[in-house]
């Protein structure tokens, strides 16, 4: 009997050999759930020693269940998914991966950004609808002199801005938490509110990640205020934009289109107006992914929990305790 049971929540790979491969190492069992519902994850909770967690809600019921829980590593860089302050009630630890797909998530928010500002995806449509007319496309600007606004001034934000630089257009970002001069190593202005960063921005980009207080900020409030030219861009977290409010506004002429990689609700069932609207590009959450970062990615989420029972702790350690607790 292995000494450790991992319990694998939900699994977006076509297999999960790899994680069972190095979970072997220090003798522990991966156990995958045939099903990521609530009612599933608690019952399997009650033995494991760390639950591996994709997109599956790791919830304080399922966390009232695992009593042998060390960690919950998060195979992502966003854990809004797992009840942080739950798992840290009970002293379990909670890691993620932050520095995957950094590359690979620029490149995408590039590639909508383009695609939108281009109009290649519509014209493609126009050309096999037996329309070979450039006007039907007009206008189109030009992309050396465009202002693009960043919320959020991360990792995969200055990925960003290296990429725009290189076609000639300026950064100007809102992030609190990112001081002005850190502002100015990067040759970006920085914005002091939101507001003010949508009223200049001919591009919208979001890069902050769900929070509280994130949740729906961008509304109409921002809507209003965008240049009728302008478009967004989300490679973040769906639930950031109310998506009604972006709808309406695209409808409407305030703002000029958007191109989404995230929506407030992902999936099969994914039912929303914006896709009928040929303004709006929209792809299935696919920005983190290429064939080296999912091997990346598998491997730092596991590494996570190895560590935890090899070292003690795991080294992306998001509820880490300050040394004042």
């Amino acid at each position: 009997m292995a000494k450790y049971k991992v319990l694998m929540a939900d699994c977006i790979f076509e297999d999960h050999d790899f994680e069972k491969r190095m979970l072997e190492t220090i003798d522990a069992e991966l156990i995958v759930a045939p099903a990521k519902d609530e009612d599933t994850l608690a019952a399997l909770a009650v033995d494991a020693d760390a639950i591996l967690a994709t997109y599956a809600e790791i919830t304080s019921k399922v966390l009232e269940h695992a009593k042998k829980c060390k960690i919950i590593a998060r195979t992502g860089i966003g854990y809004n998914n797992i009840d942080v302050h739950a798992a840290s009630e009970k002293g379990i630890m909670v890691s993620n991966v932050p520095d995957y797909c950094i590359g690979e998530v620029a490149d995408h928010t590039l590639a909508l950004m383009l695609t939108c500002l281009r109009k290649t995806a519509y014209l493609n449509q126009t050309v096999r609808e037996g329309k070979w007319n450039v006007n039907l496309a007009r206008p189109i600007p030009r992309l050396d002199g465009l202002t693009v606004g960043l919320m959020g001034l991360g990792n995969i934000a200055r990925a960003v801005v290296q990429r725009i630089q290189a076609f000639g257009m300026k950064a100007i970002a809102f992030d609190p938490f990112v001081s002005s001069y850190d502002v100015s190593l990067l040759a970006v202005e920085k914005a002091e509110s939101l507001e003010q960063l949508a009223q200049r921005a001919d591009v919208l980009t979001i890069h902050a990640p769900l929070t509280p207080s994130s949740k729906g900020a961008i509304n109409s409030g921002i809507f209003n205020v965008m240049k009728k030219s302008a478009i967004l861009i989300n490679t973040s977290r769906g639930p950031i934009v109310n998506e009604k409010d972006l709808y309406e506004a695209i409808r409407v002429g305030k703002i000029a289109g958007c191109g989404l990689d995230v929506m407030e609700h992902e999936g099969e069932e994914v039912n929303s107006p914006l896709l009928k609207h040929e303004n709006v590009i929209v792809t299935p959450h696919s920005a983190f992914y290429s064939s080296g970062s999912d091997i990346e990615l598998r491997e730092k989420a596991v590494e996570q929990i190895v560590l935890t029972f090899t070292s003690g702790h795991p080294s992306y350690w998001i509820n880490r305790p300050s040394p004042t607790d």
